[in-house]
This record gives C-alpha cells, sequence and structure tokens, in this order.
C-alpha cells in the first residue's frame, strides 16, 4: 500500500473477493478516486463480489453517500456482473 492513502485495496483470488479497508477518514475527493479504483480492479479481475470496510471512518459523509446512490453504484453494476452461486 504506497503511503498517505487512506484505504487499502486488494483482490483475493480464492474467495473471488474486492476488499476496500479504509485506514482513516477521508476527503470526498480521495473517496471518490478509491471507488473508482477499486472498480478499475475489480474490472480487470472481473470481481463482482466487494468487502467494504468502513470500521475506522466514524462518520456517515452524506454527500459521500448520495454520490454513491445516485452515481456510482449504477455505474458499477453496468460494468460488473456478479457471480451468481
Amino acid at each position: 500500500m504506497p503511503l498517505g492513502l487512506s484505504y487499502e485495496l486488494c483482490h483475493r483470488v480464492d474467495m473471488c473477493l474486492l476488499i476496500l479497508r479504509w485506514h482513516r477518514p477521508a476527503s470526498f475527493e480521495e473517496s471518490k478516486a478509491a471507488y473508482w479504483a477499486a472498480l478499475d480492479l475489480a474490472q480487470q479481475h472481473q470481481c463482482g463480489n466487494w468487502l467494504l470496510d468502513a470500521r475506522r471512518r466514524e462518520q456517515v459523509d452524506h454527500q459521500l453517500m448520495s454520490w454513491l446512490a445516485d452515481y456510482f453504484i449504477d455505474e458499477a453494476v453496468q460494468q460488473l456482473t456478479p457471480v451468481r452461486f
């Protein structure tokens, strides 16, 4: 993980799972960049299963939640097809 990032992003091949783990609070722009990076990694591995670990993000960012609900989730769904078990 490069120094300075507020998050860690990894792909677990054994579980077909992408993990986005926050290490500290992040700005709206940094959060958006993290979600775009997660989508890019998910596309590379054709992985539609995500675990978002936000335990260290103590406050809800309403601007981020609105962006996720109104824009990002629809975009991610269009670009990824979840694996059905």
